[in-house]
C-alpha cells in the first residue's frame, strides 16, 4: 500500500486496495455494523480520490488545449492587395483556404449596393443574399 501511495497513480492504488481487501485489511464490523480500516488503507483510499481528481483535471486541460488548437487564430494578415483587401490563411483550416477580408458598405435604401471604394468595385445584391465564409456546421461553441 505504501508503494502505491508513493506512486500515486490510479491504477496502482486500485490494485493495492483490491489486494488489501483480499487480505481483509478493511471491512465491516459485525457487532457495530461500522466500517473499519487500517490507517494505511484509509490513506490509500484518500490518495486514490485525489489521484482521480487530478486525472479529471488533467483530462479537462488536455481537452481544452485540443479545442483551442482547432480554433482559427491569427493576428496578422498574410498580405494586402492594391485595394487594401486583407488576405488570411488560418493554420488549422482543413480546406487550406485563403480568406479575403473586404471592407464593404451595405446600404438598405433602394436597390442595395455594396461598394469597396468608389471607382474600384461596385456590386449589387440584396442584403439577405450576402454571406461571408462557409456556413457554420459545428456546434462546439
Amino acid at each position: 500500500l505504501k508503494e502505491a501511495i508513493n506512486d500515486g497513480t490510479v491504477k496502482s492504488l486500485r490494485n493495492a486496495i483490491r489486494l488489501a481487501k483480499m487480505a481483509r485489511l478493511f471491512g465491516m464490523d459485525v457487532d457495530t455494523r461500522m466500517a473499519w480500516a487500517l490507517d494505511t488503507v484509509r490513506d490509500a483510499h484518500m490518495e486514490l480520490e485525489t489521484a482521480k481528481q487530478q486525472k479529471r483535471v488533467a483530462d479537462a486541460q488536455k481537452d481544452l488545449i485540443s479545442k483551442m488548437n482547432r480554433c482559427f487564430t491569427r493576428t496578422v494578415p498574410v498580405g494586402i492587395d492594391r485595394l487594401r483587401n486583407r488576405f488570411w490563411q488560418f493554420e488549422n483550416d482543413d480546406q487550406t483556404s485563403v480568406w479575403v477580408e473586404v471592407d464593404y458598405e451595405i446600404g438598405n435604401t433602394g436597390p442595395s449596393t455594396q461598394t469597396n471604394r468608389k471607382g474600384f468595385l461596385c456590386l449589387s445584391s440584396e442584403p439577405s443574399a450576402i454571406s461571408v465564409g462557409p456556413p457554420d456546421t459545428e456546434e462546439d461553441f
